[in-house]
């Protein structure tokens, strides 16, 4: 989604999209480390990781 612009749906075919956020649910002991682990991938990629207020 972030180097391509698309996705996979379920049925396997292809959906473009441009997506500004990453919305991430978890009540697990390990969803904090997961967000972490997520946001330490998207910096190494060069990912520009922004407050959501300084979207316009």
């Amino acid at each position: 989604m972030v180097f391509n612009g698309t996705v996979q749906a379920v049925d396997g075919s292809e959906i473009r999209l441009r997506a500004d956020s990453i919305c991430v649910h978890g009540d697990n002991p390990q969803a904090v480390e997961f967000v972490k682990h997520i946001r330490e991938g998207l910096i190494a990629e060069g990912i520009e990781i922004a407050p959501l207020r300084t979207f316009k």
